[in-house]
């Protein structure tokens, strides 16, 4: 059995660690509190825990000289990029839609462009406007049009 391995930020504390990817929780080494990692911002999937480790000493020498914005786009960005069909990237994902809609409504279109402008393929920006449909995040005003709720 292949073990995967991501990065995950606690929305308590802000801390980065590392985890086991699948697990449904983990609890987060600096504050202690239980981290729901399907809602967390994760990066990653990585094969091994070296590559994982290496990726998580980069982000956290990036954090203390970037905004915090900052590294959270280049998080779920570098989690997009490298594995676009896992569990952990449709969440990311599916964040990302929801930034881009979340002041105006906008035509799939004009979301599909920014979003491939940003590094994410068509048919992952579909699957997670279809999803955050269906979860009631976001709805449509009139045929191709998305809102957030």
């Amino acid at each position: 059995m292949i073990m995967m391995f991501g990065i995950i930020q606690c929305p308590y504390c802000s801390n980065l660690q590392g985890f086991l990817a699948g697990s449904r929780t983990t609890a987060c080494t600096a504050c202690g509190r239980r981290i729901d990692t399907l809602k967390a911002q994760v990066a990653g999937p990585f094969n091994d825990q070296e590559e994982m480790r290496k990726k998580l000493w980069n982000l956290k020498s990036e954090k203390m000289t970037e905004p915090e914005s900052n590294l959270k786009e280049q998080m779920i960005l570098e989690s997009a990029k490298t594995a676009r069909n896992g569990v952990l990237n449709l969440s990311l994902i599916s964040e990302m839609v929801l930034e881009t809609i979340r002041e105006d409504a906008k035509t799939g279109e004009m979301i599909f462009r920014e979003l491939e402008d940003r590094g994410l393929l068509m048919k992952d920006v579909e699957e997670a406007l279809s999803r955050l449909q269906y979860s009631g995040s976001i709805y449509s005003p009139s045929p191709g049009t998305y809102k957030a709720v």
